[in-house]
């Protein structure tokens, strides 16, 4: 047995079988290696799709599964392991639909210190044009579609050199007011999903500027109702759901056509996997992709940002939330290509290693997502060190390829009065 290669313990109660026998419904409790040297985010999973099993093929050869836990309904299936498994037709049509066909494999052109400049003009200038075109909105002009359009153009530029500059640059950003930013960041996550998922830049293109404009309607509604305090009631909630409304009306009066991406993000970004959404009540495949692709980084995007009635979660714990209700609100596959997209612990995010220590992602391993590159900022008790050092957690093994360091969890972005933009532009630099 070599060294990566180990019993797990409770193994008494598993069955190991190889990769290419495991079918949808089985319970992965531990795999051929140790979970932290995989991208896995959780210690322990039940299959839900083939892009599950897809995963596990580039990674593993072969799993423990726990044959006690398993859907009642393949019961017959487990008594046939080397079988050749059948695919759900409905999950695999679901799933192929939002991958094209002719998938374009995007790969980073440039570092982010090279990027990272082209980025913050880029993003400077977005801030400026949308918050312009809200503010002669309010003032019951026209929305300048052609501008905002134009302003996202850059970004996804940016994002198709390199997806992490722009990203670790959003979650940095202190914006005054989250109408624009709000709109900003999705258009961001909604790019780099669209780059993990293949798509064309121009198709790229049409989802970010859909993206950014999908919440518009919001500007129709009672300041007052966007900066409530608590929780808002039944009646406040039908109020603000009249935003998609507003929003179409909006676009249609500056001429952007019904048929347009844009006008479908608007009407179906609050549809819901499982019918539970609006204004429709639309179901899994019935909502087109780029609305199910909206629906999912607006909640992300509003979970990692502080809000009157809610603090702002974490990154890691928002990606938590969203596999929490895959197949109900949101498509499994669909969150699954999004957390391979921004990464379990993202460039820019403070996070605390098992030492103790404190530090910043600075970049991300895409074959070992748990374990990124950490520039420690604070010594395990929480001191200012006395100089800053970078470890690379992808390769903090022992000489039996047992991690050593590795992150406890993802902390607030402003833990410990940690000013994230210095220690990370810092470190770009070159100290």
């Amino acid at each position: 047995m070599n060294a990566t290669e180990r019993t797990p313990e409770g193994a008494t109660n598993l069955k190991k079988i190889l990769v290419e026998d495991i079918i949808i419904g089985m319970y992965v409790a531990a795999l051929d290696r140790p979970w932290l040297e995989t991208p896995f985010a959780m210690q322990g999973f039940y299959v839900h799709s083939d892009a599950t099993i897809a995963g596990l093929s580039e990674t593993c050869s072969y799993v423990y599964i726990d044959p006690r836990r398993y859907d009642s309904n393949l019961v017959d299936k487990l008594h046939g392991l080397s079988g050749r498994k059948q695919p759900s037709v409905n999950a695999k049509t679901i799933r192929d639909q939002l991958v094209p066909k002719e998938r374009t494999r995007y790969r980073d052109e440039v570092e982010i210190p090279e990027e990272i400049e082209s980025a913050k003009s880029t993003l400077g200038h977005a801030v400026e044009v949308v918050d312009a075109c809200i503010a002669n909105l309010l003032a019951g002009r026209k929305l300048d579609t052609a501008a905002i359009e134009e302003a996202v153009k850059p970004i996804v530029s940016s994002v198709i050199r390199n997806k992490e500059a722009f990203s670790a640059l959003v979650r940095m950003k202190q914006f005054d007011k989250y109408t624009y930013s709000h709109a900003i960041a999705c258009a961001v996550w909604a790019a780099i999903l669209g780059r993990e998922l293949g798509y064309p830049p121009e198709d790229i293109e049409a989802l970010s500027f859909g993206c950014a404009l999908m919440d518009i309607g919001t500007t129709n509604l009672p300041p007052e109702l966007l900066s409530q305090p608590s929780q808002l009631d039944k009646s406040q909630l039908e109020s603000m759901r009249r935003h998609v409304e507003f929003g179409l009306e909006i676009v249609s009066d500056t001429g952007l056509s019904d048929q347009t991406t844009a006008t479908t993000i608007i009407k179906t970004h609050h549809e819901r996997f499982d019918g539970s959404g609006y204004p429709d009540g639309l179901t899994n495949s019935e909502i087109p992709i780029f609305g199910r692709i909206a629906g999912l980084v607006d909640s992300y995007d509003a979970m990692i940002t502080p809000r009157p009635h809610s603090p702002a979660l974490t990154s890691h714990q928002a990606l938590l939330e969203l596999e929490r209700n895959v197949d109900k609100l949101f498509q499994k596959e669909l969150v699954g290509y999004f957390t391979s997209a921004i990464g379990i612990f993202p460039v820019g995010a403070v996070v605390e290693l098992n030492s103790g220590e404190v530090g910043v992602v600075i970049k991300q391993h895409p074959d070992r997502r748990l374990r990124p590159k950490v520039m420690l900022i604070l010594d395990k008790d929480k001191l200012p060190r006395a100089e800053l050092t970078v470890t690379d957690l992808g390769f903090e093994d022992d000489a039996d390829n047992i991690a050593t360091s590795w992150i406890l969890h993802e902390l607030p972005k402003d833990s410990h009065g940690i000013d994230v933009s210095r220690y990370f532009l810092w470190n770009l630099n070159g100290g």
